[in-house]
């Protein structure tokens, strides 16, 4: 199940900023070399996949869609003391990195 492929790197939880939400906030999975290993960091705040913002908690199925296509998914995070980051996520890479 894709769910349980993506909880290997990452966990995800909404992130609220004064009663509004602004993002997923990227937590280190069961594996948390993996997360690095795509670029993201403990902290960093979702906020938009191939330019699509994520609009609510439940729309992580966007990135888990796209990290299923094995096509590069571009995403948007804030990250904390430095601000907005792009980061471009090998998908085949996570496919590999889970599968071993």
């Amino acid at each position: 199940k894709e769910s349980e492929r993506t909880a290997a790197f990452l966990r995800q939880e909404p992130f609220y900023s004064q009663g509004q939400f602004r993002g997923i906030l990227i937590e280190p999975g069961s594996d948390p070399g993996l997360l690095a290993q795509m670029g993201l960091k403990p902290g960093d705040v979702l906020q938009h996949v191939n330019g699509a913002m994520v609009v609510d908690p439940d729309r992580l199925d966007v990135l888990r869609e796209r990290l299923a296509s094995g096509k590069p998914v571009q995403v948007s995070v804030i990250r904390p003391g430095i601000g907005p980051v792009d980061v471009t996520i090998d998908s085949n890479l996570v496919a590999a990195m889970i599968e071993n």
